[in-house]
């Protein structure tokens, strides 16, 4: 030292990144390992270099959008536990929601398209063991798909990066040792806290409203929707209540 923030800030994503490396060289050295071992077998194999190119490639962007991602909920809390908290509360809630209202709006053939979107990316996470669609089964290895998406992956991870980088210039010193180092940033917390309560609470209410009918109607599913919006709103008011009384 002395450091300047930005030295201690691209320190730590340099550091991020070499770790991210090493994995990726294990990964690479297995494959190798593995191909050497199997070599017989593996003949039968015409691209088995092809697919090891494809998974390497998707470790480096899904670890770039990890990184990124970890690093800008880091620098809005000065609290490591809460860091950690709604470092998993986020993609927890959001996965939530997704599941509640992907029963519904699945059932009536709504929004086709997003659904569509969804299936394209359990595809490039090679998640789904058996499609039915030739389209999205030919995307599965297809090079221009895996490169397409990796690089808006790597796109969307460096824009993180430079605006969590923002974020590192205007934090000022005497509220680092605030629970907040932001005062909005009780907002991430509060909103997606409300976002997961509400979906685990209306799977019951789903059951009970639409599965006991037998039949689900554009009408109920809109009653649905504006009753979750509601909800959420109103749960997130009283957990910011909360957060204001208490911190």
């Amino acid at each position: 030292g002395p450091y300047t923030r930005d030295q201690i800030f691209w320190n730590n994503v340099l550091c991020n990144i070499l770790v991210l490396i090493f994995f990726i060289f294990i990964y690479l050295y297995f494959g190798i390992c593995f191909k050497l071992k199997y070599t017989n077998l593996l003949n039968y194999s015409s691209n088995y270099f092809s697919i090891l190119f494809l998974d390497i490639l998707k470790l480096l962007s899904l670890g770039l959008i990890t990184l990124s991602y970890t690093l800008f909920m880091d620098k809005l809390f000065s609290n490591s536990i809460v860091t950690i908290m709604t470092i998993g509360l986020v993609p927890v809630s959001l996965f939530s929601f997704f599941l509640l209202n992907s029963r519904i709006i699945s059932d009536t053939n709504l929004l086709n398209k997003f659904y569509y979107f969804k299936d394209i990316i359990f595809i490039y996470l090679n998640r789904y063991q058996y499609i039915n669609d030739d389209y999205l089964y030919r995307l599965t290895y297809s090079y221009k798909f895996n490169l397409i998406f990796s690089l808006i992956i790597i796109i969307v991870s460096i824009i993180i990066l430079f605006i969590t980088k923002r974020i590192n210039k205007i934090i000022r010193i005497e509220n680092i040792s605030n629970f907040f180092i932001f005062k909005r940033s009780k907002y991430v917390i509060s909103i997606f806290l409300s976002v997961l309560i509400v979906s685990f609470g209306l799977f019951v209410f789903e059951d009970m409203i639409f599965r006991s009918t037998g039949f689900l109607s554009f009408n109920k599913v809109f009653i649905f929707l504006i009753f979750e919006v509601l909800s959420i709103i109103v749960i997130n008011f009283i957990i910011n209540k909360i957060l204001s009384n208490f911190i």
